[in-house]
């Protein structure tokens, strides 16, 4: 379980901390936030992309063409984006835990190998140590 923090502003004091499932229940109200998001660390590998996600299990999809139950994560700055702020974000831990215990109820825990690819396009298992294979 991962507590990923997304946030745009230069000075961050204390922060909104909400789960995935809420962030994209109501998008619109999270458009340009300052917030920490607690959600599952996934990753997705292959020779030519990398993405990285938070993710959490079983979220309400208030639209039928609602996207997966994923936030992104961009790990490179752009000309357009925020600046991510130079200070550490300061977080209540007993919400912080409140939101972890919540996305717990609903997402699946534990570490699983990762199928990678060699040169051949083979794949390959790599990752939680001869955990399932999804």
């Amino acid at each position: 379980m991962s507590a990923g923090v997304a946030y745009g502003q230069e000075q961050v004091r204390q922060l909104e901390v909400r789960a995935v499932c809420e962030v994209l229940r109501n998008g619109d109200k999270y458009v340009d936030a300052v917030l920490a998001i607690v959600g599952r660390m996934e990753a997705s590998v292959s020779i030519i992309d990398h993405y990285e996600y938070l993710s959490q299990g079983e979220c309400e999809r208030p639209h039928a063409n609602m996207w997966q139950d994923k936030i992104q994560i961009l790990t490179e700055w752009e000309e357009g984006m925020p600046k991510p702020p130079s200070g550490k974000p300061k977080l209540q831990r007993q919400i912080l835990a409140a939101k972890i215990s919540e996305v717990r109820k609903t997402t699946r825990l534990g570490s699983h190998d990762e199928p990678r690819f060699n040169a051949d396009g083979r794949p390959t298992w790599q990752g939680g140590g001869g955990a399932q294979r999804r």
